[in-house]
């Protein structure tokens, strides 16, 4: 049973050592994106005996990855619509090997590495949610469970997943940090791709005769706002690339930027004024050599990366979780946050998607850790929402 700050035994009945155990096994396994291949055979083994059904998709094929989303379908035991529910096996790239090791509580990396806690504690909790139910027969809707690829460059195994083998209305996402926010909202996103073409010339011997590329960059930079724009949007420069020496003005240059808003209309604004003001500054830049006249140029890419996403708070997702939070004595709360994840493309084909935490802390960084109570608290909290969405 779960127990509450007081000491109060409450909820169902997770095995919270499997759980644990599942999680550190699974975390040992290194599955950087594109390469999940023995991460997924492994989750396949271990649900083979709670399906239905289970497959693989060929998503990967799409963007040279080594193995497809991996699909399993559980038929439930209430009679209503099946329910979404999604973790990435994929992690960042990893430096050296995973040792996971535990210590007062919190399961961390010996190495100086990532653990991977993002996001093999949402496939973990996952797993045992299952197995409990299937266990203690308790009561649950149809699930749809899709362990997605590829997720940390770009969400690329739900982009390229078939939305024609799903029939679920309403879906779960587990890969956030804090277990009692319930995230009901996030940003569309725009990456944006700017490429100057200057002129080369010796920057010593003859600099009149060049176009530096960096130097019109920095004037488009230096003329525009970045970090947080309003209370709905951000942008960022995050990467510039160009110059061979400094003894050459550098012809070419790079800059990735991105833009995020709940908005829309803002989305597109700021995108459109950061074009307009890069456009600006190359087309005033021009030099005339031997009576020919050279002048910079400019390509400037735009990728729709996913679409904001708003569910009510009045929601039924939302309300199964507040629900489970108030029987368990958890203060949970529906949020927005700032980034995206699979859930924002489960949104755009129709599957109204919240994200759930499964308590990760510092995710991408050497020092990522999570709280074995955490761990725990996700699988409970995801055990008793499924059966208030089986209340109809």
């Amino acid at each position: 049973m779960f127990e509450n700050g007081n000491g109060k035994e409450i909820g169902f009945m997770v095995n919270t050592d499997r759980l644990l155990k599942l999680f550190i096994e699974l975390c040992s396994i290194p599955s950087e994106s594109k390469c999940e291949r023995e991460i997924a055979e492994v989750v396949s083994r271990k649900t083979k005996k709670l399906a239905n059904e289970i497959w693989f998709d060929e998503a990967h094929k799409k963007f040279d990855g080594n193995c497809g989303n991996l699909y399993i379908k559980y038929n439930g035991n209430v009679d209503m619509p099946p329910v979404l529910l999604n973790a990435h096996i994929d992690t960042v790239p990893v430096k050296g090997e995973i040792v996971p090791v535990i210590h007062n509580g919190i399961v961390k990396s010996k190495g100086d590495t990532i653990l991977g806690a993002d996001d093999k504690a949402g496939v973990a909790v996952i797993i045992e949610v299952l197995n409990t139910i299937i266990e203690k027969q308790l009561p649950c809707p149809p699930l749809e469970i899709v362990f997605t690829v590829a997720e940390e460059i770009g969400l690329l195994g739900a982009k390229n997943m078939d939305y024609s083998k799903l029939n679920s209305r309403y879906g779960i996402s587990l890969d956030s940090a804090e277990v009692e926010k319930i995230v009901n909202a996030a940003p569309s996103q725009h990456t944006l791709k700017v490429e100057i073409k200057g002129k080369a010339a010796h920057a010593a011997m003859n600099p009149e005769e060049g176009i530096n590329a960096i130097s019109l960059a920095s004037r488009a930079i230096s003329m525009l706002p970045w970090g947080r724009i309003d209370e709905e949007t951000t942008t960022n420069v995050g990467k510039i690339q160009g110059g061979v020496a400094t003894n050459i003005i550098p012809d070419s240059t790079i800059i990735d930027i991105e833009v995020r808003s709940m908005n829309n209309d803002k989305l597109g604004n700021f995108t459109k004024q950061i074009e307009s003001v890069f456009k600006d500054q190359v087309e005033a830049a021009w030099i005339k050599n031997e009576n020919k006249i050279h002048r910079a140029d400019m390509k400037f890419k735009v990728n729709k990366e996913y679409s904001s996403f708003k569910i009510s708070s009045k929601h039924r997702l939302v309300k199964a979780f507040l629900n489970a939070g108030c029987k368990l004595d958890i203060a949970v709360e529906p949020v927005r946050i700032g980034g995206g994840s699979d859930a924002n493309i489960f949104n755009q084909h129709g599957i109204e998607s919240v994200i759930m935490g499964v308590g990760m802390e510092k995710y991408h960084t050497s020092e990522e850790f999570i709280r074995i109570s955490d761990l725990n608290k996700a699988a409970f909290l995801l055990l008793e929402a499924l059966a208030a969405l089986s209340h109809k």
